[in-house]
């Protein structure tokens, strides 16, 4: 189980900040700002049993530099560290540690968004290029109380008009978290995001409310029934 810390800093502004990464369409983008970073360490021994690694994410504003594409984007990248509490090893011994392996939640995350653009060595560093969306977490205003009744609602309905959009195109998102969603709410649109996990969806997939509770965007009441609204805390 991957352990969350960001006690080191990988993405260090003054190293990235200013930098170009270039893609296979001939596009190259200059990183201008970090959004934020996250590192998901791994114990040694379920790394060696489970063939997974530790990673660092780190997510810039960029600007492009030449080639297609829109004026801004953003670029995810994800680069392997070393194993839970080896990070002051040696550099010989956290080399051997090293894979150009592609990790298999990048890959998924591209076929992810591969399905709903369709519809509408040394240890690893990978990039993705992405669209920059307008919008911010909704979970702080949320969970402090300062977000009002009617603009939860507001968030609510985008949610299930986003979540029903995504299973027409084809895939239902498998990481169901409020951290997994943007809000803009000047223009009361809600994006899913991070399609690390996900699954296709059916001719049978349909919409349920407790998929509310599931996203941390309603909690239940005390009778703990998710299939009654009546008395959750919305």
């Amino acid at each position: 189980m991957a352990i969350e810390s960001d006690d080191i800093t990988w993405f260090d502004e003054d190293d990235f900040l200013g930098t170009e990464t270039s893609f296979p369409s001939g596009s190259v983008w200059r990183l201008e700002s970090k959004i934020h970073e996250h590192s998901y360490y791994e114990e040694q021994s379920e790394c060696e049993a489970l063939g997974i690694h530790s990673e660092a994410r780190g997510v810039f504003s960029c600007s492009k530099v030449s080639g297609n594409g829109p004026p801004t984007a953003v670029i995810k990248m994800r680069l392997q560290i070393p194993w839970w509490r080896t990070a002051t090893k040696k550099p010989e011994v956290r080399a051997k540690q090293a894979t150009s392996e592609t990790p298999r939640a990048f890959s998924s995350e591209i076929e992810a968004l591969s399905h709903l653009t369709k519809s509408g060595c040394s240890s690893y560093k990978l990039s993705i290029l992405m669209e920059k969306l307008p919008g911010s977490d909704p979970g702080d205003s949320l969970f402090s109380g300062q977000m009002p009744r009617d603009e939860r609602d507001s968030l609510r309905k985008a949610f299930k008009e986003a979540w029903l959009e995504t299973v027409r195109c084809g895939v239902i998102h498998g990481d169901g978290s409020i951290n997994n969603l943007l809000w803009d709410s000047e223009s009361e649109r809600c994006y899913l995001v991070d399609w690390e996990y996900w699954r296709l969806s059916k001719d049978t997939t349909c919409w349920e409310d407790r998929l509310y509770i599931r996203w941390n965007l309603a909690q239940d009441g005390p009778s703990h029934n998710l299939f009654d609204m009546s008395d959750w805390q919305l």
